[in-house]
């Protein structure tokens, strides 16, 4: 056996759909808050809420 077989692999933890996920929200929240300030805070916060209660698909 190799080095590289005997190290156990670390687990990926984070996906590249979450980044862009996270650059959406944060981006979809950003421009409604140039819109109307309070607009950014009810668009993430819908956002969030939408997936806390749908959950997350994995």
């Amino acid at each position: 056996m190799t080095e590289s077989d005997e190290t156990p692999r670390r687990a990926v933890w984070i996906d590249r759909r979450d980044v862009v996920g996270l650059v959406g929200v944060g981006l979809l929240g950003y421009g409604a808050g140039l819109i109307l300030p309070a607009a950014g805070f009810l668009v993430s916060g819908a956002v969030f809420t939408a997936v806390a209660v749908f959950g997350v698909r994995g």
